[in-house]
């Protein structure tokens, strides 16, 4: 069974449906919700069940009697019901663009995505070709029109060939396992934007030397299965990724989801990036730094290390776009690791990399959000337009709407719009562990327990023992004030807080224990305490912690803030003071202070309003409006 019909064989249950993307539209199974060009719309329940059948199936026929079983639970239902069906998706495709739905008369439906309209696949014999030479005169009138505005070819992802997986053991659960391992990866990574196709062996596959050639090989020990997982670039003849996996045996059955997971969440989001970028790669050394970098959460971090690879590769290819944002991206997630003064030239040098990415590949969205995180977290109104500008110009983009629901939206109070970002970037990439977290977040702080619990679910398989998505579930919870819930989850998943002596003072809701206790709390459990401090109506509290955890980040001048952000790249998040359990807080005059030497005031003050304006009209919305 290939990985397409091994997918689509398993029922169809919109609140366990990953979100994807169909044509020009990134679709959200739990909510129903389509979005497209700037637009939202709601599918009916047994039309979206179709239209994931018919994606899951990969462009191969699925047949009206899978329809039924899939969709309808094998029940009886008259061919009216599916012909109803098809028609009001075809009718969403006309809107949303970017795929059609075949008729195979006799057989079924096929999904073709960015294909020529069905009404071309009905019409036959000389039509066809009449139809075909006007499509190649127009393409021919085109192509010299675009080549006098273009001097590089349009991009094109790249190829990953996957040979099937091996078992160094007789047992027939290893050989089960790696056939899965293979099939699970394939259908994974097909997700991503590289053309992933199945091979027999590494050779030219129709004439064509792949990209990549990735490979796995599973195997076991006393009491353990393992599974080793390496991509090579046929043309250097190097290993550019890889990466072992070891479960206990009793979760044997779980290794394929985690290799398929985590291997795609390591070299799927890299594939828009290496499409700009084709025409410009040289240096072997320059691949293996961008697989092998730790941004996944696959292996250790390692910042700095990963920092100085790509500061080198940046050199060797000033004139990659790739090579020149990649370097601009890892920069600051090393600065902490820096001495305080090297750490205003390397911002420096990070800075005209991605100016000179821009210039390279002025159409690259991801070319610019690095900007939010090279510059201090008080420029919030600038961040917001450069990753808007990034949206706008490439609708691909997989970084610039990630970074706009957690840099901006989120910690700004403008919650429903950062889910509806986080879901579209989830979405391009739904096995990433710093998407899953951000995404888990919003759910618990907008109170939609159920979709987190389902989410968290499914990336425990894929990501067992997390510690980071972990957290941001942990952190939702606080910040929506649910602590009874944040101290059973933290101590389900071994989080420290879970036993620690604030959060039993903050759920026996005991005012002395927690003074006691909450004196020295810092981090996590220091924003616990001042969340209940102010629910319990000790604002005087509240306050006297939020004044030490939230010291002020503004400064006189731009020089004064970037002084500042250098001392300290990563404050204290600013969402649990804009979240729902902060509700006392803006109650009360002090809360400006607090939103002030934190830059969310002047960001309102912009108009752009957070929820708790827009939506609900606290009172302090008033005090805001003020200059």
């Amino acid at each position: 069974m290939d990985a397409a019909t091994a997918q689509l064989s398993k029922d169809i249950e919109l609140g366990t449906e990953l979100p994807f993307r169909v044509g020009r539209a990134s679709i959200d199974p739990v909510s129903r919700e389509a979005r497209f060009d700037a637009q939202c719309e709601r599918l009916q329940p047994q039309n979206l069940k179709v239209l994931v059948a018919l994606v899951r199936s990969s462009g191969k026929v699925v047949s009206r009697g899978d329809l039924i079983d899939l969709c309808w639970g094998g029940r009886i239902v008259g061919e009216d019901v599916i012909n109803r069906s098809i028609s009001m998706l075809r009718q969403f495709s006309d809107r949303a663009g970017g795929f059609t739905i075949e008729t195979v008369p006799r057989v079924g439906y096929r999904l073709h995505e960015n294909g020529a309209p069905e009404w071309l696949a009905r019409i036959g014999g000389w039509r066809v070709t009449a139809i075909a030479i006007v499509a190649l005169v127009a393409a021919a009138v085109l192509f010299v029109r675009s080549e006098r505005n273009a001097r590089t070819p349009p991009p094109q992802p790249p190829t990953i060939a996957v040979l099937p997986f091996t078992a160094d053991s007789p047992d027939a659960d290893a050989r089960r396992i790696a056939s899965r391992a293979h099939d699970t990866l394939i259908r994974m990574l097909s997700q991503s934007a590289y053309q992933i196709a199945a091979v027999d062996s590494a050779g030219p596959n129709g004439g064509t030397r792949p990209d990549f050639v990735l490979s796995g090989q599973v195997g076991g020990s006393p009491g353990w299965i393992t599974a080793s997982v390496k991509m090579e670039d046929p043309r250097n003849h190097t290993i550019v990724f890889s990466h072992e996996f070891a479960v206990g045996y009793p979760d044997r059955w779980q290794l394929a989801d985690q290799v398929g997971a985590q291997v795609t969440s390591q070299i799927g989001p890299s594939a828009q990036w290496f499409a700009i970028d084709r025409n410009h790669v040289s240096d072997p050394a320059f691949i293996t730094s961008i697989f092998q970098a730790g941004w996944a959460g696959l292996g250790p971090a390692r910042p700095l290390q990963d920092y100085q690879a790509l500061q080198r590769v940046a050199a060797a290819n000033p004139d990659s776009p790739l090579a020149q944002i990649a370097f601009a991206n890892a920069a600051p997630r090393a600065m902490d690791q820096m001495p305080l003064d090297q750490r205003m030239p390397v911002i420096a040098a990070a800075r005209v990399a991605e100016a000179r990415t821009i210039r390279l590949a002025p159409n690259f969205g991801d070319g610019y959000f690095t900007w939010c995180s090279l510059h201090s977290e008080q420029r919030m109104v600038q961040c917001e337009d450069a990753l808007r500008t990034g949206m706008r110009i490439d609708s691909d983009s997989t970084w610039a709407s990630e970074f706009l629901a957690a840099f901006v939206l989120e910690p700004a109070g403008r919650l429903a719009e950062a889910r509806q970002m986080a879901a579209l970037s989830l979405a391009h990439d739904p096995y990433m562990p710093v998407k899953i977290a951000n995404m888990l977040r919003l759910f618990e702080i907008t109170g939609d327990t159920r979709d987190a619990a389902d989410l968290n679910d499914q990336s425990s398989r894929w990501w067992p023992r997390n510690g980071f998505i972990s957290w941001f579930r942990l952190a939702g919870m606080i910040a929506r004030g649910d602590f009874q819930a944040a101290q059973h989850f933290a101590r389900e998943v071994g989080q420290p807080i879970g036993s620690s002596a604030a959060l039993v003072a903050i759920n026996a809701k005991s005012l002395p224990a927690m003074r006691s206790a909450c004196a020295s709390a810092q981090d996590l459990e220091g924003v616990a305490c001042m969340l209940a401090f102010g629910r319990m109506g000790d604002l005087d509290s509240a306050f006297a912690l939020a004044d030490r955890i939230y010291p002020s980040r503004r400064g006189r001048t731009l020089a004064d803030e970037e002084r500042i952000w250098l001392a300290n790249p990563d404050p204290t998040d600013v969402t649990f003071l804009t979240g729902p359990a902060a509700a006392p807080l803006r109650r009360d005059s002090r809360y400006l202070d607090v939103a002030n030497r934190v830059g969310l005031l002047e960001y309102w003050r912009s108009g752009r309003l957070p929820d708790f304006c827009t939506a609900a009209h606290e009172p302090i919305c008033a005090r805001i409006a003020r200059r």
